[in-house]
């Protein structure tokens, strides 16, 4: 099925008739283009009360979820289960060592690699994810993509950032076009050094208009 990674979770919630349940797919790109992608789904105490039932022990769910799936995961993917208050996260964490290997967990899963290069020290970063066969899915699911990109960040059309990761939330039932941009430059630090060259002139300034404007009105004063 499409995207049978991202949405298998989903699948099988929507025939369980579950209210909803939460999807993140996080993607973590290093500055020496390694790094990992998580699949990451969330289930209520209600939803994993319900769906545990039949689990001989709760504590190995995810892996007994994702037992008939295990076989078409990268090597090397870890499956982990996390307490997050009340709700239980299931984690399948896959490791890539360059962006090639990127680019393949990606296609595996049926999602389109644009582009994903670094050229001139600036890394592009840009995937396209099909979620029409979602259909009603829409008001019952929420899918939430996020990318820490490597280096200062220069361009992107992500919902919301947090220092160096973006967030788009998906559109479940529809086409999501994700894009990103950073420089991988090791001259960065020359715009934070040239930014406090600035700021210290600014402030010799404002020192310095204020010291002669106290004189000219102690001359004034003293004139009169």
């Amino acid at each position: 099925m499409r995207n049978k990674f991202l949405l298998a979770a989903a699948v099988v919630l929507l025939a369980l008739l579950l209210a909803g349940c939460s999807i993140e797919y996080d993607t973590t790109i290093r500055p020496n283009q390694n790094g990992s992608v998580s699949l990451m789904i969330g289930f209520t105490a209600d939803e994993m009360e319900m769906m545990s039932s039949g689990v001989s022990n709760p504590d190995a769910f995810c892996q007994e979820m994702w037992a008939d799936s295990s076989s078409d995961f990268p090597p090397n993917t870890v499956i982990r289960q996390e307490q997050r208050g009340s709700e239980t996260w299931c984690i399948a964490e896959m490791p890539f060592t360059d962006l090639q290997q990127l680019r393949s967990i990606y296609t595996a899963q049926e999602i389109t690699v644009n582009r994903l290069e670094v050229v001139n020290n600036v890394l592009y970063y840009d995937v396209s994810l099909d979620l029409s066969g979602g259909g009603g899915l829409g008001s019952s699911i929420s899918m939430i993509w996020k990318v820490t990109m490597p280096g200062r960040i220069t361009s992107h059309n992500a919902h919301a950032v947090d220092g160096r990761t973006l967030t788009w939330n998906l559109n479940v039932g529809g086409m999501n076009r994700i894009q990103a941009e950073s420089s991988l430059s090791n001259n960065d630090w020359v715009w934070w050094v040239v930014g406090g060259l600035f700021c210290l002139c600014l402030i010799v300034v404002v020192i310095a208009g204020g010291v002669g404007l106290f004189l000219y009105l102690r001359k004034k004063k003293a004139a009169s």
